[in-house]
């Protein structure tokens, strides 16, 4: 793969050193269709991320990273600061598959370069590999993103004011995740979501998006408002990762198990891999486990020949994986249900001697997943040794368990497995000097140069467009604002502003006169009471009327009443209008407060006379004794009244002197029937 239409920059360390003190320098040649476009010498680092987002370049090129940027730490913050789309690329290969030097390498592909050649020359010849399609990019964001959804704020202690805005927010949570949702389905992204739920809805969302995050930003936009908040973030990988630039990759296989892998994706990933005898090779899970992190462990672990998952459709990550590994797809018929992938384990741990038990719910979906693409295999694994034993060729039973899952036949498998076809080996690749069509040196410039400046009149005219939208856009915007302007400067708004007021003053009126009436009716009624109490007093001053207290109901809410309005107090003369509905319990009330007599009229259970008189307390009906009224104060002559209680005591006195009769002949019964 060639990238000579890409604008390319070749650095490398012009002077100081990375491990002094002095600051490095740095040379840089940009190339365009293989021609210089410019150089320049003793950039500083600054200076040299300025002139990378000045010319936006495809590609920056150089012969070791490590020396370009010194430290781990420092190389992510050079990545994080290159624009969108901008790659960096090591020309001389990568830690895994080796490296060579860079005039080695550049005399195979046909570009002169002495062992010894200066920064300039480095750099050049760095950015024409790049061009041929040379070298590893340095990976350190996957092509993933997380978004997270929760609330803008933290919930303190209160009420249940407090417990309805809990419950809104954790509904708006939820509203903006499945919003979030259509709209990834939509756009066909594949994500994984996992939810905290609260109340009725939801306390936090959590996507994990297969895509690049520049890409999810045009889908999903970033909040952060009064209530909640939506945060985009890339997956940041753990290291660094060497991305070959060339297409066709070279494979130098050597013999590594093959294993099926049961995988959970999500927020928290879980691997189990199996190898084909059923054994259990490695369990594990993590969160935020990135892409090229989880091809890398499981690269670590063996050769994957199965992905398998306990859910029905499979999820897209994985349907990637297995496309990346070349690997089948194995999923169940239908989802398995927790209870189903209990039993499975269960099985599998009282078969087999392994002792590691899933840790939580993602570890064990992911062994059940491989527990049952083992079991679907399980059988024709048997066949193939018991074949393989009698033919005695056991070495190649990896190879033909492969086949058959390929879709092979077990006998076709052998054969094939047996061949010159499929033997497994370590071929080393020759990289052969690509031959160029050479022209006349004066047609390849003129070719080049017309190129070019079409090239620079399409990027023109592309930004002309773009620039008379952006100004048609802010003309509107102030064309809206003036508009604005003039109507809020007019008469209009000012009569529509006065209005308001005068509607808010006239509310506020009416609230302060509904207030006003109301404390004038208490002041009047409190003033009538004031009068009658005074009137009471001069009554009681003078003796010549007893001022008598009305108790309208029989009841404790009805004396009550009678305290807060006469001040009911010991000696009080007082008339029980309605003396019907009252018990013995409001009747030692009114005894409790001793009170001097008591005037009834209607009928008075018999269980309140009996606590009356039990008290000695005078009960006058009403009918019998005669009283006045002023005003709405009721009173009696005080001779009338002590008439009355002499007449209670006499009756009191008399009803006693018969009820001892009574008893002393009961009593000369009993002793006469002795």
């Amino acid at each position: 793969m060639e990238l000579k239409e890409a604008i390319v920059f070749g650095v490398d360390v012009a002077t100081g050193s990375i491990r002094a003190q002095k600051q490095p320098q740095y040379a840089v040649v940009a190339l365009k269709n293989d021609r210089i476009i410019f150089e320049e010498r003793n950039l500083s680092y600054f200076k040299l991320i300025r002139l990378i987002r000045k010319h936006y370049p495809a590609i920056i090129a150089t012969d070791n990273i490590y020396e370009l940027i010194p430290s781990r730490r420092g190389l992510f913050e050079f990545i994080s600061r290159l624009p969108v789309g901008t790659k960096l690329i090591q020309v001389t290969g990568s830690p895994k598959s080796g490296m060579l030097p860079l005039h080695v390498l550049a005399n195979s592909h046909g570009i002169a370069l002495g062992a010894y050649a200066s920064p300039q020359e480095e750099a050049l010849t760095s950015a024409r590999l790049a061009l041929k399609g040379v070298g590893y990019e340095i990976v350190t964001f996957e092509d993933e993103a997380r978004v997270i959804v929760s609330r803008a704020r933290s919930l303190g202690p209160g009420g249940s004011s407090q417990d309805r805005y809990r419950r809104r927010l954790h509904n708006l949570v939820q509203y903006k995740v499945r919003e979030i949702q259509r709209s990834l389905e939509q756009n066909k992204l594949d994500y994984e979501l996992e939810v905290k739920e609260a109340d009725s809805g939801y306390a936090r969302g959590e996507f994990i998006i297969c895509a690049n995050p520049i890409d999810v930003r045009k889908v999903v936009r970033k909040i952060r408002g009064p209530d909640i908040q939506v945060k985009i973030k890339p997956v940041k990988s753990g290291g660094l990762s060497f991305v070959p630039l060339t297409e066709t990759k070279e494979k130098i296989k050597t013999f590594q198990k093959n294993l099926i892998i049961g995988i959970d994706p999500g927020i928290t990933t879980a691997i189990a891999a199996l190898d084909f005898k059923g054994k259990l090779v490695k369990l594990h899970s993590s969160k935020e486990f990135p892409r090229n992190e989880i091809i890398r462990f499981i690269s670590e672990l063996g050769n994957p020949i199965i992905f398998a998952t306990d859910v029905l459709p499979p999820p897209k990550s994985v349907e990637k994986l297995a496309s990346s590994f070349e690997a089948e797809l194995f999923n169940p018929a239908q989802s398995l249900s927790i209870s189903e992938k209990n039993e499975l384990i269960e099985n599998y741990l009282e078969d087999s001697e392994d002792e590691a038990e899933p840790v939580d719910a993602h570890q064990r979906d992911a062994l059940a997943a491989a527990i049952k693409a083992y079991n679907h295999y399980k059988n024709k694994f048997k066949q193939v040794d018991q074949q393989l034993k009698t033919v005695g060729k056991p070495e190649i039973e990896e190879k033909v368990k492969e086949l058959v899952i390929a879709g092979h036949s077990i006998s076709s498998a052998i054969e094939l497995a047996t061949s010159k076809e499929v033997e497994v080996k370590a071929e080393k690749i020759e990289i052969k000097p690509k031959e160029e069509k050479i022209e006349p040196e004066l047609i390849i410039d003129l070719k080049k140069k017309l190129k070019f400046q079409r090239e620079e009149i399409e990027q023109l005219k592309t930004l002309n467009e773009k620039l008379k939208a952006e100004l048609k856009y802010y003309n509107e915007k102030i064309a809206k604002i003036e508009q604005k302007i003039d109507f809020i400067k007019s008469a209009e708004f000012r009569e529509l502003k006065a209005t308001q007021e005068i509607a808010h003053r006239d509310k506020l009126i009416r609230h302060l006169k509904n207030e006003f009436d109301q404390v004038h009716k208490k002041y009047q009624m409190l003033v009538k009471e004031f009068e009658q109490l005074k009137q009471i007093r001069v009554l009681e001053i003078s003796g010549k009327r007893i001022p008598i207290k009305v108790v309208q109901t029989f009841a404790k809410e009805g004396v009550q009443e009678a305290i807060n309005k006469f001040g009911l107090k010991k000696g009080d003369v007082i008339l029980l209008a309605n003396a019907s509905g009252g018990g013995a319990s409001t009747a030692e009330f009114l005894i409790k407060l001793g009170v001097k007599a008591v005037i009834y009229g209607g009928d008075m259970s018999h269980l309140a006379i009996e606590k009356f008189q039990g008290a000695s307390l005078p009960l006058i009906p009403v009918e019998t004794i005669k009283f006045e009224k002023v005003g709405d104060i009721v009173t009696i002559d005080p001779i009338e009244l002590e008439n009355s209680l002499k007449k209670f005591k006499k009756k009191l006195s008399t009803e006693e002197l018969v009820e001892l009769l009574e008893e002393y002949k009961v009593e000369r019964e009993k002793d006469s029937t002795l």
